[in-house]
């Protein structure tokens, strides 16, 4: 079988990133894979996440007009004052571009053609009744952070999926709460398929280290400003724990700068970014996720499978991950810095409970092997 995996860019440090190498270099054993991004040559060729020799790799086309300052200008002030998809559709989706994509796609010769995230699900939606190939869209992402969050990802573009997504021969989301506002809202019978975990290791945390694991890109939706706040209130009445960082990006410097104004510079470590988190989480005991949104974080499956309980906040990814009190804590109050020192206090003085979770993070770990989640992807593109 053909299969084309169309993404943004699968050069970069994220969980899209690793989820897709992992997905594609699985799939590479039994078909023929091509990946479709903006990435060039030479970019792949750093890539931190490394692809199988055999997997392909072809150039996705490029709206060209989107580089033209005045389009740039032009879309900047319609998606601020639009209220008519129709306008949207017109300058984020324009005709020629469609043309070029249908015939990206047939001449590909592929069998099925995998759009990832919303823009590639949704242009894939807009052309899939030309295409030859089964079309199937992935959503990575929470409805809420799609289409609830102001200015992000696919904001105002609530119509467009209601439009064309039927047009697709499945969507698939990642948990059930994502399935039920999807279908809800777009009158679609989307599927659910869980993130794969991306390692298996014989090693896990011993527990015993007094050291809290965050990691990530530091971008705004991670909230790790909440999750400095919290430390801060969490370190006032425990002396022992420290915290790793680790992770880069654009918040890096006014997180560095809390973490300075704070006077906790012996407390909370920053090392940078890494291509291996399993040495972090062996000298870690608990993970902390104190996201406004995920997918599903491939950070907390990671530290399912290394034995670490987790704390977070209640957003919709934790539904299948983590159960209040079984692996980790949960903490209902969103953003809610003195909450989540709480939980943090709760679990950090509780060797017993840590060992118990520790137990039951393992345990619900083995429902996320790569084999059974592609076992799934497998029904749906046959």
């Amino acid at each position: 079988m053909k299969i084309c995996i169309c993404v943004g860019t699968i050069s970069g440090i994220g969980g899209i990133q690793r989820v897709i190498t992992l997905f594609a270099n699985e799939l590479a054993k039994k078909h023929e894979v091509t990946i479709s991004s903006y990435d060039t040559p030479e970019i792949l060729s750093n890539s931190v996440y490394k692809l199988d020799k055999s997997i392909n790799f072809v150039e996705f086309p490029k709206n060209k007009i989107a580089s033209n300052i005045l389009y740039r200008i032009v879309r900047k002030i319609l998606s601020k004052v639009a209220r008519n998809d129709k306008y949207l559709e017109k300058i984020d989706f324009p005709k020629f571009m469609q043309k070029k994509l249908v015939t990206f796609f047939n001449q590909g010769d592929y069998d099925v053609v995998i759009g990832v995230a919303w823009y590639h699900s949704l242009l894939l939606a807009m052309v899939a009744p030309e295409i030859e190939a089964k079309t199937i869209g992935w959503q990575h992402n929470s409805y809420d952070a799609y289409f609830c969050t102001p200015g992000r990802y696919a904001w105002k573009k609530a119509g467009l999926f209601k439009k064309y997504l039927s047009n697709l021969d499945a969507y698939v989301v990642l948990n059930e709460t994502a399935k039920e506002k999807v279908d809800a809202n777009f009158g679609i019978n989307s599927t659910v398929i869980y993130n794969p975990k991306s390692y298996v290791s014989k090693e896990k945390s011993d527990m015993r280290n007094k050291v809290f694991l965050a990691a990530g890109r530091m971008a705004y939706a991670k909230g790790f400003d909440t999750l400095i706040d919290a430390f801060k209130i969490f370190a006032k009445k425990n002396s022992d724990w420290k915290l790793l960082l680790v992770g880069d990006g654009e918040e890096l410097p006014a997180i560095k700068d809390k973490i300075k104004e704070y006077e906790l510079e012996e407390r909370i470590l920053t090392p940078g970014k890494t291509d291996d988190i399993k040495k972090y989480f062996l000298q870690s005991s608990v993970l902390l996720l104190s996201s406004r949104w995920e997918g599903m974080p491939m950070i907390v499956l990671e530290s399912l499978e290394m034995g670490c309980p987790i704390v977070a906040f209640d957003i919709d990814a934790m539904g299948p991950l983590v159960t209040n009190g079984i692996e980790g804590l949960i903490v209902k109050n969103k953003q809610d810095a003195n909450a989540y020192a709480q939980a943090m206090l709760k679990i950090a003085e509780n060797q017993a409970l840590r060992d118990q979770m520790h137990q039951a993070a393992i345990q619900k770990s083995r429902q996320f092997s790569v084999d059974k989640i592609v076992s799934k992807w497998e029904e749906i593109l046959r």
